[in-house]
């Protein structure tokens, strides 16, 4: 909550200033476009923090229901995918977490976030679903970090 406030604080705070303070002649107006996007990327971010804080609270319905909000709003983003399926494992819903979880894995695989990749493969093991499907994950995983490191360092944990 305290996080919140600040950040509106600091919001209403930079607006104040920029509003108190004349744009120079030469600066291009900023297009209406260009302000839609930014309010639908801060948009997205106050959704998945709220989404965390319902899952802090074991309000999973709630989660759940703000990351189907997100989702509306930005595509592509492994970290919703990642989020969306800890929801799902929270809330006893362990089949559409393995597919969320694989998904995310995928597109940090995809952009090379190994780390990320890394910690998503240990949930795919240890959820038991799909070892066929978690082994080929794993295989992926592992050439991903042969590319990064060169061969003799490629070893997982």
């Amino acid at each position: 909550m305290k996080t919140v406030l600040l950040a509106l604080v600091i919001l209403c705070f930079a607006d104040s200033l920029c509003a108190a303070s004349e744009a120079p002649a030469s600066s291009p107006p900023i297009s209406a476009g260009a302000s839609q996007a930014e309010e639908a990327i801060l948009a997205y971010d106050r959704l998945l923090r709220a989404a965390d804080r319902y899952l802090s609270e074991g309000d999973y319905p709630a989660a759940l229901e703000q990351l189907q909000e997100a989702s509306k709003l930005r595509v592509g983003d492994a970290r919703f995918y990642e989020k969306f399926a800890i929801a799902y494992d929270a809330d006893r819903q362990p089949d559409k977490a393995f597919e969320y979880f694989a998904t995310a894995g995928e597109m940090y695989l995809t952009a090379d976030e190994l780390d990320s990749a890394a910690r998503i493969l240990e949930y795919l093991r240890v959820s038991g679903r799909n070892p066929q499907r978690s082994a080929v994950f794993a295989q992926r995983l592992q050439k991903a970090h042969s590319r990064a490191s060169g061969p003799e360092q490629a070893d997982l944990p």
